[in-house]
């Protein structure tokens, strides 16, 4: 989470600084811009939705592309999760091993008899 949010946080900041450097942003909607990053950024959709249409349409393409890198940069991490899982073997759980020889004991040898109490049979 913490990659992916600092992944998306780089790319959406490079990616508005490149439409103003491009001039994809006129100075009317920098200028609007710069209010919404005043009031506290584009942290939610009323923000971006309350921006002029190009320039949402613009925000709204620079979030689609840093999320697109968050996920190819989780491809590395799958690949490597999936490699080491092959290599896992079978632990054994002691506590279980334990609880299954002791109800394997035969009833014989603990002189028990199977009544409608002990096995929950009415």
């Amino acid at each position: 989470m913490a990659q992916c949010s600092t992944l998306l946080s780089a790319k959406v900041k490079g990616g508005i600084i490149s439409l103003i450097n491009s001039g994809a942003i006129s100075p009317s909607e920098l200028i609007e811009l710069g209010k919404t990053f005043n009031h506290g950024g584009l942290d939610s959709f009323q923000e971006i939705e309350a921006l002029s249409p190009h320039l949402r349409e613009l925000v709204r393409e620079t979030f689609r592309n840093a999320v697109r890198w968050c996920f190819l940069s989780l491809i590395p991490w799958s690949v490597l999760s999936f490699t080491l899982t092959l290599f896992l073997s079978n632990i054994e759980d002691a506590d279980r091993r334990i609880h299954q020889s002791t109800a394997a004991v035969p009833e014989e040898k603990t002189g028990a008899q199977p009544n409608s109490e002990s096995t929950g049979i009415e």
